[in-house]
């Protein structure tokens, strides 16, 4: 059975539709990430592989505890063509700047590549699609 024929089984839905609305709730503010990552060994220096992340519950804390908050620390000529690389040919590019008026120079920089074309501004993302 694949992964769509999963989504297709009503009692699986049944079951999991209710731990994915908990998972989203206040009721996960009494769990403590911290103590359950420390429980797998955690500490600072490590590289940490966080598979099926859902909401992100467990991933600043785990960052947090290692020390590295992932971040693209490669140039932009060298991240935007891997970003194009791993972008559907249907995906969407969207980009939130903070502050924008410091990486003013971002979005000019994502157009000069070629990679990709400019779509809309929505609630301060820029969208692009593969060029």
């Amino acid at each position: 059975m694949n992964a769509e024929d999963l989504g297709n089984f009503k009692m699986l839905n049944w079951i999991f539709k209710p731990a994915g609305i908990l998972m989203g709730s206040r009721v996960r503010d009494c769990m403590n990430p911290v103590n359950t990552l420390k429980g797998a060994d955690i500490h600072p220096g490590q590289t940490v592989l966080e598979v099926g992340c859902g909401t992100g519950f467990f991933t600043i804390p785990a960052a947090k505890l290692i020390g590295v908050i992932p971040f693209p620390f490669l140039p932009l000529n060298q991240l935007l063509p891997e970003m194009h690389r791993v972008l559907k040919p249907e995906g969407t590019l969207a980009v939130w700047l903070f502050p924008p008026k410091v990486h003013f120079w971002v979005p000019k920089a994502i157009l000069e590549s070629g990679l990709f074309t400019y779509i809309i501004k929505q609630n301060g993302v820029l969208n692009y699609r593969r060029g």
